[in-house]
């Protein structure tokens, strides 16, 4: 029997994945997500692939998180370190393509 993950892999959506993601997808439902460029002035045709998956995810129980603009930024000023967010500019003071 094929699972959700097999049928992402024939449709050629999965080229690598950390090991072990088969047995957790397969034990449990996940939270996921995927992060759009706050700078860019909106949304185009290749920001429609990743929504998809976001969207295929659901369908199948899982939890997805799409993070765009300030969120986005937010959330990777979380994740760096203390040298690395004296460098991130805050997020009002973004600039569009700095």
């Amino acid at each position: 029997m094929a699972t959700f993950l097999d049928e992402l892999r024939w449709r050629g959506l999965i080229y690598d994945q950390t090991e072990g993601v088969d047995d957790l997808v397969a034990r449990r439902k996940i939270t996921l997500y995927n992060g759009f460029d706050p700078t860019a002035d909106s949304l185009h045709i290749g920001n429609l692939v990743p929504m998809m998956q976001l969207a295929r995810w659901q369908r199948f129980g899982h939890t997805p998180i799409a993070l765009a603009g300030g969120g986005l930024i937010l959330a990777a000023v979380i994740l760096l370190t203390n040298s690395e967010m004296r460098r991130t500019p805050a997020p009002d003071r973004a600039v569009h393509g700095q």
